[in-house]
């Protein structure tokens, strides 16, 4: 009778293991496929935020002159020192800016946000001490180069 009493606690044990590891096996199993279903539904979409909003024709009624005139008293009320603005042919605007960087600016995005965010780039290129080159503000994201 001992025996037996030692069986069926043997069993129980085995049977509470048995649900033990199982229960654990259903807990992982839907971590990992709740983490498969965030990645590949959620973390697809675009997580960057740009400073400078997605083409929308903002200026696509005034003239190239009147862009250039806008971008021109933005320079001049933000501070930022430049040596001249010009038209490319792509119809986007060099502004040659004082220590011989260039930043080209996008005629059919937001005029003033692209400034401001010159302003904050060169600001903090400033502080790190590297001196800008390139800034291009026709794409989705602000291409930079040092």
């Amino acid at each position: 009778m001992l025996h037996n009493k030692r069986l069926s606690k043997n069993r129980k044990l085995k049977r509470r293991t048995k649900i033990a590891v199982m229960g654990l096996l259903v807990i992982i199993s839907v971590v990992f496929v709740s983490e498969y279903l965030y990645l590949n539904f959620y973390s697809s979409k675009n997580m960057y935020l740009s400073p400078i909003p997605q083409a929308t024709p903002q200026n696509s009624g005034n003239s190239s002159k009147d862009i250039q005139n806008q971008i021109i008293t933005g320079l001049n009320s933000l501070n930022i020192s430049y040596t001249g603005v010009t038209k490319n042919q792509d119809g986007s605007f060099n502004v040659n800016l004082k220590d011989s960087g260039v930043a080209i600016i996008a005629p059919n995005k937001d005029i003033k946000l692209q400034l401001s965010s010159l302003q904050l780039m060169l600001s903090r290129l400033t502080i790190e001490g590297k001196k800008l080159r390139i800034l291009d503000f026709r794409y989705n994201r602000p291409f930079v180069s040092f």
